[in-house]
């Protein structure tokens, strides 16, 4: 007999020959896919009916020789004689092999009960979000709010209302990207925009790719987009005159006119030169210096329609979040001026401008004209200086750049938009990321062609991307560098066959085999009370009503952790007492479990619908007979009044009280790194939450749960802090020491 709650470093079909018939209470494992070439499935019916087992002469998952193919009939053998009549077995399966995995468990004697569909998604708490009223935490955010969104393919910013606001709970390690220019805290499964140089024999990327956060190797060059064009806007008279009121400027004393000065001879030909062209009354007055450091002062007065302009329509000379809405031409003029006025060039390297502030606010809103004029800045609040450079719309991360990763506990938070990427900032470094947006596939027709080596035709028509920001300084050059993609068609008859078809469908879901031994009793009740295995746990896996305020119960209700939900002011309640409706167990758990990213698909194809009606079987608040059973006879139809997007019907983990609709999945899209562990490099690590919910679902109080494939230990650690017993086996002696190690830092925590 072997020892509980431990792991050992041996094939798992030699090490449950070890252990004694009807002991185990439940399975919960990820063992090999098989991923690999397609077998010889006659082949393989034929060795698996025969009692004989199937080699394959193949290259695993990734060149692991332990995935080769799914385990044969024979492994599962072991276990159906381990496991006690009536208990579950649990098992990850490829969406490619799972055919052959569900044979064989039923070869070895199980029975194939159901399926339990892995559906697979952010930014740290302190992540600011660009709208036109300025950078706003998560929580600062309103029904009214515009963002800023980012279309990666054409680099085109559009303001945008977003429809929903997710924000959920996180505890783990968090993804970090940071350099002089962008200073990034995300989830690890977080989807990044950017162009990836794997090596410096690569050519240098043209296209944005769309990786999770945890993905990005170190020794990448990795370019992050940090800013756009926002071409939408209102046109502004006058704007390079207005950047230079806002900056170097002053009311005269007598409260009619506008005063202007510089001593910098650049600058001070710009300013004369301005007036001269737009027509300008003013009178000029010359300060001089003895001191020869200081340059003489110009002061221009100025009268006419052009201070009564400035005066009556920016008396305080602020610089305000509504000129984000100006058009590009207003906004670029704008930060002409402002820089004039209140800024500094490196005339030997031209790319080289700051603009100067003690105001906070007023470097926010330079940086976000930046942005949204396709230049890269960030802020310096120490200096009180916004630095620019119109030479790159991104910045580069190397190898040098890479910092730790760290643990974060709080809330974690992302919007849904239009264009799956959005303006965010953090610690005054502007960046551009999102959570959605899927790998793409190959075009099929497109590499047809290309085999043949030949052209495909334009059609005319281009995707349209913006280069980098402007180089000169002139105010009159105003229009970004445009490049245009053009868009093709087929060219031969055989790409045209193919036209419009890929190689893969967007990976979203991971199914897990549901299996059970058949009982060895009549009834599942009989079974449970000799072996304690047959059912499975309902309750505890529930999608839970989790707070009092929380939109799944329905909006003429109230919800108590005691009573359950309660509903007041009914038609058909004449006292106006309020009427229990039912206890707060929550939903009956499904066999699929999502994360929120799925979960806004799932909604957006839905719509936000309301329930149906209650089965009225009993009359809502009407007497018992004394022994706390009420009368089985039909009451009136009481609706659930419950609304909202279908993904409420799913497995979920934490709720927000915000003011927005939160859907927030039980969030196992990946495995953190800090669930890896230092040095575990195993390619198939599953998330902890995952885990954790499929072994409370079925294992019995008491229970002993097998893992024959335990990998890195993750099944352990889900068992030892559910409390249940464990055995697990592993082949592979370096999986085994991680899992060691993981289980004694665990015990630490």
């Amino acid at each position: 007999m072997l020892q509980i709650n431990k792991i050992y470093n041996t094939d798992c079909k030699e090490g449950m020959k070890l252990l004694s018939d009807n002991l185990i209470s439940s399975i919960v494992t990820d063992p090999p896919y098989g991923l690999s070439k397609e077998p010889d499935i006659v082949k393989v019916l034929t060795n698996w009916l025969n009692n004989e087992e199937y080699i394959h002469n193949s290259k695993g998952f990734m060149n692991k020789d332990w995935d080769l193919f799914v385990p044969n009939p024979s492994i599962w053998k072991e276990a159906y004689r381990v496991l006690k009549p009536g208990g579950y077995l649990l098992c990850f399966a490829g969406t490619r092999t799972y055919d052959l995995m569900c044979i064989s468990l039923r070869l070895a004697g199980f029975e194939i009960r159901d399926q339990i569909d892995w559906i697979f998604g952010c930014y740290s708490d302190d992540t600011e979000c660009l709208t036109k009223n300025g950078f706003k935490r998560y929580n600062q955010i309103n029904n009214n709010d515009e963002i800023l969104q980012w279309n990666f393919k054409t680099n085109e910013l559009t303001w945008h209302n977003p429809d929903k606001i997710f924000v959920y709970n996180y505890n783990g390690e968090m993804t970090t990207f940071k350099n002089r220019h962008t200073d990034q805290l995300l989830t690890p499964n977080h989807r990044v925009y950017a162009k990836i140089r794997k090596h410096s024999r690569n050519e240098i990327p043209k296209e944005y790719e769309i990786i999770e956060a945890s993905d990005m190797k170190k020794h990448w060059q990795k370019d992050f987009s940090v800013a756009g064009i926002l071409n939408e806007g209102k046109h502004i008279d006058y704007p390079y005159l207005i950047g230079w009121w806002l900056t170097d400027a002053w009311t005269h004393n007598d409260g009619k006119a506008c005063m202007f000065s510089q001593s910098k001879y650049s600058t001070l030909d710009k300013l004369q030169k301005h007036f001269n062209d737009i027509d300008v009354k003013y009178s000029e007055y010359i300060n001089k210096y003895s001191n020869e450091k200081h340059k003489d002062e110009h002061v221009f007065y100025v009268t006419g329609k052009y201070a009564d302009y400035l005066l009556n329509n920016f008396p305080n000379r602020d610089i305000t979040w509504d000129m984000l809405s100006w058009d590009y031409e207003s906004r670029f003029q704008l930060l002409e001026g402002l820089l004039d006025g209140d800024g500094s060039r490196d005339e030997s390297r031209g790319y080289s401008e700051v603009f100067w502030s003690l105001k906070p606010e007023r470097l926010d809103i330079f940086q976000a004209i930046c942005c949204s004029l396709n230049i890269r800045s960030h802020i310096d609040y120490n200096k009180g200086c916004v630095y620019l450079n119109r030479e790159h719309n991104s910045t580069q991360l190397q190898s040098m750049h890479y910092t730790e990763n760290k643990q974060y506990k709080g809330k974690v938070w992302c919007l849904e938009t239009q264009t799956g990427a959005f303006v965010v900032r953090r610690n005054g470094k502007v960046f551009i990321s999102g959570n959605s947006g899927f790998p793409k596939s190959m075009d099929i027709s497109k590499q047809i062609d290309k085999k043949f080596g030949v052209k495909r035709e334009e059609t005319g028509e281009f995707k349209t991307r913006h280069g980098g920001g402007i180089k000169s300084d002139k105010i009159q050059q105003l229009k970004p560098e445009i490049k245009q993609t053009p868009i093709t068609t087929p060219s031969t008859n055989e790409a045209k066959q193919f036209n419009g078809y890929g190689t893969n469908l967007k990976p979203a879901h991971e199914p897990i085999i549901v299996a059970r031994k058949p009982l060895s009793e009549k009834t599942v009740a009989k079974n449970v009370v000799k072996y304690g295995t047959g059912e499975i746990n309902i309750n505890d896996c529930r999608v839970e009503y989790i707070e009092n305020d929380d939109p799944r119960i329905g909006k003429n209700y109230q919800h108590n952790a005691k009573a359950g939900l309660e509903i007041g002011n009914n038609k058909d309640n004449s006292s106006g007492k309020k009427q229990q409706l039912h206890n707060n167990q929550g939903r009956f758990p499904a066999n699929i479990i999502m994360d929120e990213e799925a979960g806004k698909i799932l909604d957006s194809q839905s719509g936000i619908r309301p329930s149906g009606k209650a089965n009225g079987n009993a009359e809502v608040g009407i007497a018992t007979n004394g022994q706390g059973v009420p009368p089985l006879r039909r009451g009136k139809l009481i609706s659930r009044d419950d609304t909202g997007g279908a993904s409420r019907f799913f497995k979920q983990c934490n709720y927000d009280d915000s003011d927005y609709e939160v859907i927030n999945f039980m969030y196992c899209a990946k495995a953190s790194k800090k669930e890896r562990g230092e040095g575990n490099n195993h390619p198939c690590v599953k998330p902890l939450s995952l885990i954790k919910y499929l072994v409370t679902l079925v294992t019995p109080p008491n229970g002993i749960c097998l893992d024959p494939f335990e990998g890195s230990g993750t099944t352990f650690i889900a068992c030892q802090e559910l409390g249940f017993d464990h055995i697990g086996f592993e082949m592979n002696k370096e999986y085994c020491d991680i899992a060691e190690k993981r289980l004694n830092n665990n015990k630490g925590i």
